[in-house]
């Protein structure tokens, strides 16, 4: 950190508002209810799974943090995302192109950021292209989407400005619902 070196940096803010700002803002009895009324919502009416992603959603796959309100957290982003058919396994690469903030925020304020407004990016991929358009430094490194190394594929550019839309969706939204607390900004990435 002293070195300036911006991951290590990154890191320590992450965590730093992880363990000190996320505890004021969750309520984790709201999102057990919310989970509850979301797997509910998307059962069909002989009890199965109406998009055959909710019964993939362990809770000891989520139980990895050592304070309750983290994988509670967790589940929640999967639970929702899982409606849209994205995966959330952390909250790192999970996150990393700004596509589960979109459906985190579509899916209880639609009209403010549309589907439709969304852009593919490096998941959207099939994964053969995927692999041959991402290199080791960018590998699930959402600063790569901020800061991409010189060089880069024409097509490649082209995603990486989709995630980069994506966050700026997310960045419009938050402001137009006026009540989310802006923990980092685009510009401090």
């Amino acid at each position: 950190i002293v070195d300036g070196n911006r991951m290590k940096t990154l890191s320590l803010l992450w965590k730093v508002i992880f363990s000190s700002e996320i505890p004021k803002l969750v309520d984790v009895d709201v999102l057990n209810t919310d989970i509850a009324r979301i797997k509910r919502q998307y059962r069909n009416p002989d009890g199965g799974d109406a998009l055959g992603v909710l019964n993939s959603l362990e809770p000891s796959s989520v139980m990895y943090f050592d304070q309750e309100i983290f994988s509670t957290l967790l589940e929640w982003c999967k639970v929702v995302c899982s409606v849209f058919g994205v995966t959330v396994n952390n909250f790192t690469t999970s996150f990393s192109d700004g596509k589960a903030l979109c459906y985190l925020i579509h899916f209880y304020v639609p009209e403010v950021l549309p589907i439709t407004s969304m852009r593919a990016t490096r998941e959207d991929l099939g994964e053969d292209l995927n692999d041959n358009l991402t290199n080791s430094s960018m590998d699930g490194n959402w600063v790569g989407v901020f800061s991409p190394p010189s060089g880069i594929s024409p097509q490649l550019q082209e995603v990486l400005e989709g995630e980069k839309h994506n966050y700026k969706l997310v960045h419009e939204a938050t402001k137009s619902i006026g009540f989310v607390p802006y923990l980092v900004r685009a510009f401090d990435m």
